[in-house]
């Protein structure tokens, strides 16, 4: 018995670190993106909000990456824990939980976490191009 909770503990130590690279990811992005917004506003060059485009994309499927590396060892987490446990002690392989229904990429890339915050993230970046492009900028 206590070799499981030992085990479970090391899972739950490794959920605990995805969790913690998916939030660092959100901060990047957020950082990221305001710096290209503040610098096309500043020089109001609509050209630069491209630049936002790419690593606001590429950070969302960072984060899909550990979002379902998480997913992954909560399915082993809950194998492990089960009375009738069949999973080796101290093994972290997720492999036989791959083709759960709710770590496809999709499901994992569309939902709701994900979509809220890097859909917002990237409306925001299409809406600062759409008023930079289209709006006229009077100068002072």
């Amino acid at each position: 018995m206590t070799d499981k909770i030992k085990h479970l503990d090391y899972i739950q130590q490794t959920i605990t670190r995805m969790a913690t690279v998916s939030f660092q990811i959100k901060a990047w992005n957020i950082g990221l993106v305001t710096a290209v917004l503040a610098f096309a506003a500043g020089d109001k060059n609509p050209d630069f909000l491209w630049a936002a485009l790419l690593p606001a994309v590429m950070l969302w499927f960072l984060d899909y990456f550990y979002l379902r590396k998480e997913y992954l060892f909560r399915a082993l987490y809950n194998a492990v824990r089960a009375v009738d446990s069949t999973v080796e002690d101290f093994s972290m392989d997720t492999n036989p939980y791959k083709n759960l229904p709710d770590s496809k990429l999709w499901k994992v890339l569309f939902s709701e976490t994900l979509l809220s915050f890097h859909g917002t993230v990237l409306a925001v970046v299409v809406l600062a191009m759409c008023l930079l492009y289209f709006m006229p900028c009077t100068s002072v």
